[in-house]
């Protein structure tokens, strides 16, 4: 009898059911369900409706699971899953929670492995641009969700002597992602949510700074000169030995003068750094 059967056991078998793969009487006999109930005892308390069989509204769950967790990755995936079509991105999810099926109280974490599924597919195309933009995607979600970090102060910048520059570490703030990618997914991203024309899918090296310095998202494109000197910046490198780092990756030195300043002021004055340090001197 129903009563027999201990709520938590029912809950544990409803859990295992609607997470199953396959169709709804492979789920009942799945092995995660048959482990809490036998097929034979689950007509005890699943049963008919004036309208549906039991099998027919187990259905609704097992297919609200499904459409819940498309409705979570389509607002992190906005622009991918327009891509792709309302059809094929429900393939793609069903297929993606069946191996890295939800864990967290929270949807927030669901979304974190969705690029590294993507390059396994071989069934979307252009499969790069996709998952680029699916990576695209993640990173603004992930900074959004990251905790906020105090900001570097003018003040703090003009108490450094001008002769320890060079010595200088920058302390980027946690909400931060410094981004590069083979194809012009920036670009498509950005006239996705303009609902502009959108630009011609071909391989462009696109290199993108995406933050939260406050409760604002930012993004922005930035050139290769000034994201290889940002890149050594973030890896904690000195000024000088971030500016050396470049021209040994082929950046002209005369450039590095003439924006090097400009570049420092508007990465301050935007809130990408949280503080700074003068390391030792050799």
């Amino acid at each position: 009898m129903v009563s027999e059967i201990p709520l938590a056991v029912m809950q544990q078998w409803m859990q295992a059911v609607i997470m199953a793969k396959g169709d709804d009487l492979e789920a009942i006999h799945s092995p995660e369900a048959t482990k809490f109930l036998s097929p034979q005892q689950v007509e005890y308390f699943i049963l008919p409706s004036r309208t549906l069989e039991p099998i027919e509204r187990l259905h609704i769950y097992r297919r609200m699971y499904i459409l819940r967790l498309c409705e979570a990755l389509a607002s992190d995936f906005e622009a991918f899953s327009d891509y792709v079509g309302k059809d094929k991105f429900e393939e793609l999810v069903t297929d993606y929670v069946a191996i890295y099926p939800s864990t967290s109280y929270s949807l927030n974490p669901l979304s974190y492995r969705f690029p590294e599924f993507l390059r396994s597919r071989k069934d979307i195309e252009p499969k790069r641009f996709l998952v680029e933009l699916a990576e695209l995607e993640l990173a603004i979600t992930q900074v959004f969700d990251m905790p906020q970090s105090p900001l570097l102060s003018s003040e703090q910048v003009s108490a450094v002597p001008p002769e320890a520059w060079e010595r200088v570490i920058l302390r980027p703030i946690k909400a931060l992602r410094l981004l590069k990618f083979d194809y012009p997914v920036n670009d498509y991203l950005t006239a996705f949510r303009n609902e502009s024309v959108l630009p011609e899918i071909r391989r462009k090296n696109n290199y993108v700074l995406v933050y939260r310095p406050g409760y604002s998202m930012r993004r922005e494109s930035l050139s290769r000169q000034a994201y290889l000197l940002l890149r050594h910046l973030l890896d904690g490198k000195p000024i000088a030995l971030a500016i050396e780092s470049c021209i040994g990756q082929g950046v002209s030195r005369k450039l590095l003068q003439e924006k090097l300043f400009y570049w420092f002021r508007d990465w301050v004055a935007s809130g990408v750094f949280s503080s700074l340090e003068c390391s030792a001197r050799d």
